[in-house]
């Protein structure tokens, strides 16, 4: 926003540098499940179950303003509402940074930037800009930052008749962040963002990698670490479990490092698209589980229509032996020592994700600006559950369930 003030109280009427453009979705889903509810990601607090029908986790609406300076100089903020759950500017403000680009080859930004993690990464919330009516889940809404406030710096050239980018970035970002057995949320800070994104791409295909390492700003865990230390200095609590300290100590998350990789691209025949991403999470806490995921959608393009088919998938890499061989009974005779190994619990299944969804949709292109689409996903949340998926509130203290679940999707996707 520093680099936006100078500027934001100069007019913009009448000024061809000025250009104004807007997005937004008007998005319902429905699902068939009474025990497993559907949430867009992990920054929703609600739900939405068997015979329900709620606009709020893909309806949004977004604005944007490119001020172009001069040949080397141009400014871009972009306020976009989705449901947050508090309104206020800096929520609001999806981009806002400062652009400089000496020459065709390079760029240079400063402010509020996109959080380059996906290869949809800059349109992910502008559904007019994708075939889906609702982007994968096994990927898309495993991270819910959509932003960094940082710098990057992106370099450009031509290899044959192909298109090279690579771009590095450094920030810190935070995002609002609910448990899958909670209605409510809580800031999830990243500090230290380092990240590179590389792009190769011609007018037929397009291929994407990229990168990032960061460290986890979030002190949740330590009440746990201070009640465990003070847990095992009573002998008969620290007999029934004997690793509590350890324990929580590999469930601790401040100053611990998240690594995140992912491999997309696609290929557009005369008809069909392919198009596809893979992605690997590691991370030196047990609170957030190692993860693998990806998709693979094949698009149909008939006129002003197109017909999509995807598969998705993730799984987590979960240490099932961390809180074994606990006796619950013997903690169960100190309400605060009960307290606890449910806060270990907790923990331990935050980020647990095991889930594979076939999806088909459809969209009609009714104008140059305006989309209906309509999608059909059936999810199989299997092994130890899914933590995207939010259990009722009288089964929130029992095990995560699993089983089959439908969603239906139908969005009115436009631009202006």
């Amino acid at each position: 926003m520093l680099c936006i003030l100078p500027f934001w109280g100069l007019p913009a009427y009448g000024n061809e540098n000025v250009q104004w453009s807007g997005f937004g979705s008007l998005a319902v889903v429905t699902a068939d499940s009474d025990e497993l509810g559907y949430r867009r990601d992990y920054s929703l607090t609600s739900e939405v179950f068997d015979g329900q029908w709620s606009f709020e986790h893909h309806s949004n609406l977004g604005v944007q303003v490119d001020w172009h300076i001069n040949s080397q100089w141009d400014v871009t903020a972009q306020l976009l509402y989705r449901s947050q759950r508090d309104i206020n500017l800096d929520t609001l403000t999806n981009l806002a940074f400062l652009r400089y680009a000496p020459d065709s080859r390079w760029r240079f930004r400063a402010g509020r930037l996109p959080f380059d993690l996906f290869l949809m990464t800059e349109y992910r919330d502008i559904g007019f800009a994708h075939s889906f009516a609702k982007v994968p889940s096994e990927l898309y809404g495993i991270i819910p930052h959509r932003h960094i406030d940082g710098i990057d710096a992106e370099y450009h050239t031509n290899i044959a008749m192909n298109t090279l980018s690579v771009k590095a970035f450094y920030g810190e970002t935070k995002e609002l962040v609910s448990a899958a057995n909670t209605q409510s949320g809580r800031d999830f800070k990243l500090d230290d963002v380092w990240g590179l994104a590389i792009d190769l791409k011609s007018f037929e295909w397009e291929l994407g990698l990229n990168h990032t390492r960061t460290r986890i700003d979030n002190q949740v865990a330590q009440p746990l670490i201070e009640g465990n230390i003070a847990l095992s200095q009573i002998p008969f609590l620290n007999a029934a479990w004997p690793d509590a300290v350890s324990d929580a100590l590999r469930l601790n998350l401040d100053n611990e490092s998240i690594s995140f990789t992912s491999f997309g691209g696609q290929y557009h025949f005369p008809a069909i698209t392919l198009q596809g991403e893979i992605a690997h999470m590691q991370s030196t806490t047990e609170t957030v589980n190692d993860l693998n995921s990806g998709y693979l959608a094949a698009i149909y393009n008939y006129g002003s229509h197109q017909f999509t088919a995807s598969v998705s998938h993730a799984a987590t890499d979960r240490d099932e032996s961390l809180l074994e061989g606990i006796d619950v009974g013997t903690l169960s005779l100190s309400p605060d020592a009960l307290g606890l190994y449910i806060g270990a619990d907790f923990l331990h299944d935050f980020y647990n994700i095991n889930q594979n969804t076939l999806s088909v949709g459809w969209r009609w292109n009714f104008n140059d600006t305006t989309a209906l689409k309509v999608q059909w996903d059936r999810s199989r949340i299997y092994g130890s559950g899914s933590s995207l998926w939010q259990p009722p509130v009288e089964t929130r203290s029992g095990p995560r369930s699993t089983g089959t679940v439908n969603a239906l999707f139908v969005e009115v996707s436009w631009v202006f």
